[in-house]
């Protein structure tokens, strides 16, 4: 079991994205917006973030570089980032920013599970 850190701004997304993960036998916070979403990792770093590429206040990828830039034990989080911008510039703009993978919406929960153990097992 690992804990995992969910940024999502769409509350049902946000939802199920928490009942993926907790059905899997995961440990779920998450949080409606970048800045709670950071403050949670900094808070309590958690095994794998899961984190939106759009969210108000500070964007997904914002969030990845300021993990990345972080001079303490977050900064080699594995983060999985999920969006419904799905091209090939974009997947590239959120691996630049820090995260391990890139997951498309809408997206298969085999997916979504195996991209997120294989962060895990990374670690």
């Amino acid at each position: 079991m690992a804990t995992i850190v969910i940024g999502e701004d769409n509350a049902d997304l946000r939802d199920a994205l928490g009942m993926i993960f907790r059905r899997a036998g995961h440990d779920v916070t998450t949080a409606p917006d970048g800045p709670s979403c950071l403050a949670m990792v900094r808070e309590h770093p958690p095994d794998l973030l899961v984190v939106d590429v759009s969210m108000p206040g500070m964007t997904g990828l914002e969030v990845c570089r300021a993990i990345r830039a972080d001079s303490g034990d977050i900064a080699d989080l594995p983060i999985l980032m999920v969006s419904a911008w799905a091209t090939v510039g974009d997947a590239q703009a959120g691996k630049a920013a820090g995260a391990g993978a890139y997951v498309a919406k809408p997206f298969s929960t085999a997916d979504l599970l195996a991209r997120a153990d294989k962060l895990l097992t990374k670690g």
